[in-house]
């Protein structure tokens, strides 16, 4: 079963309470909330407000999308914890990560062992708190490519540690759709958008190929979380929000 929500980063200029209410409009059930902006880490009072915002507009938090960077010399124990506290008091069942600042094929040996002990230590903490720990799928990062996220998850061995998915916007189509066959098997997360290299289009001119993306998924309890829309207007979240039903209806007929 798809769910269908927002990112919401891709506002930062709106309020809470603007993002809510447009995705209340929108017919959304869940946001994940950006601690760079709307949630700061450690803001345990702005947190717990959010999170009682969230659900009185009828909505869940899917997510802690949090700007932590794996490597990052001030990552201590106290900062891991703020960060798992922080989502805690959110309501938020996973917090986003990002794998460092360089593509896989750039890490050394050294700083790949690195990241794998200081994500167990991340997890270990936040499984205290019964949350979940999901790297970012993005370009110049340690998860950058599928086959490599597949090793680094088996090295870090822990249950509360995966990854979301979403289509590179350096990569063909065939490699996305090949990543998104093998992402299907432990990513319950999808941010949802339709651009390339060259620009953002939208979501309603790619159905055919977010068709054939979500069709591993198909059976599957999975968040499919709207990001960055072409014209960054919240007026035209509906609009948007609509072409992803369109295309979650037309993949679960075929």
């Amino acid at each position: 079963m798809f769910t269908l929500g927002l990112v919401s980063i891709s506002f930062r200029k709106n309020t809470v309470e603007e993002i809510l209410d447009a995705c209340r409009k929108a017919g959304l059930s869940s946001v994940e909330w950006g601690g760079d902006v709307h949630v700061p880490a450690g803001d345990i009072q702005t947190a717990k407000r959010v999170k009682r915002l969230t659900e009185e507009a009828g909505l869940t938090v899917s997510a802690y999308g949090s700007y932590y960077k794996l490597g990052d010399e001030t990552n201590t124990e106290e900062k891991m914890r703020a960060l798992a506290e922080t989502a805690r008091a959110l309501g938020a069942p996973m917090i986003r990560i990002w794998g460092g600042k360089e593509s896989s094929d750039r890490i050394l040996k050294a700083k790949r062992a690195s990241f794998v002990a200081e994500t167990q230590a991340l997890a270990d903490i936040a499984r205290e708190y019964g949350i979940r720990i999901a790297f970012e799928c993005h370009r110049d990062t340690v998860t950058d490519e599928y086959h490599n996220t597949v090793e680094l998850l088996k090295e870090i061995d822990r249950e509360n540690v995966g990854c979301l998915w979403q289509p590179l916007q350096n990569r063909t189509e065939s490699y996305n759709l090949d990543a998104s066959k093998v992402h299907a098997a432990f990513s319950r997360h999808i941010h949802v958008f339709h651009w390339d290299s060259e620009g953002r289009y939208p979501l309603a001119a790619g159905h055919d190929v977010w068709c054939r993306y979500l069709a591993p998924f198909v059976g599957t309890d999975t968040s499919l979380m709207l990001e960055f829309m072409h014209d960054d207007k919240l007026e035209t979240l509906c609009e948007t929000a609509d072409a992803l039903r369109a295309i979650v209806r037309d993949v679960e007929k075929r």
